[in-house]
């Protein structure tokens, strides 16, 4: 099933088709997405959007730098393009941040269409995130930065970042289609 044809359906409303990409290609909280600003967003000289800063978070030391992939980038700027007020990602209208809850009954409509078991959940995004990395031959349980990134004081939240090993989050990413 594509994006499209779910388009028809109660969900997915709003701008959740760009909320998903940018959660698995950032591996942020969906809380930490939720309350991205405006003011928190850094551009390029041509104005897309290159990195964020998380300025709060799950705890008080969650404050970090995050790059943006270039699906990132572009599915942030169209979320900003439909933003009438400081957040990144907003309700219908535009002018209200969406809270958690919000994208969280979107993925539940999502996977429910797509068949997909209810063990993935949104913040699977996260495990797929970091599945990726060690896909790519990141380390997080020896590398400090990307544990950093992730934001995780326990070494062992981040054993999904080994190289070689598989994520249930990549079931989430198939079915999205760029915006």
């Amino acid at each position: 099933m594509t994006w499209s044809r779910l388009r028809g359906k109660d969900y997915p409303t709003s701008r959740f088709h760009l909320l998903l990409p940018f959660l698995v290609d950032t591996g942020l909280r969906i809380t930490e997405a939720c309350d991205l600003q405006r003011e928190h967003i850094q551009f390029r000289e041509d104005e897309l959007p290159c990195s964020i800063k998380i300025v709060k978070g799950k705890s008080k030391y969650a404050k970090r730098e995050i790059p943006l992939t270039e699906r990132a980038a572009l599915t942030l700027a169209g979320s900003l393009r439909h933003s009438k007020g400081a957040y990144a990602f907003t309700s219908k209208g535009g002018h209200r941040p969406i809270t958690r809850h919000y994208p969280s009954e979107q993925f539940r409509a999502v996977r429910d269409a797509l068949k997909i078991g209810p063990e993935c959940v949104l913040h699977s995004t996260r495990h797929t995130f970091c599945t990726r990395l060690g896909k790519a031959g990141a380390d997080a349980i020896h590398d400090p930065e990307i544990s950093r990134a992730l934001f995780h004081h326990d070494q062992s939240a981040v054993r999904s970042c080994r190289p070689g090993d598989q994520g249930i989050g990549d079931q989430v990413a198939r079915p999205v289609e760029p915006a």
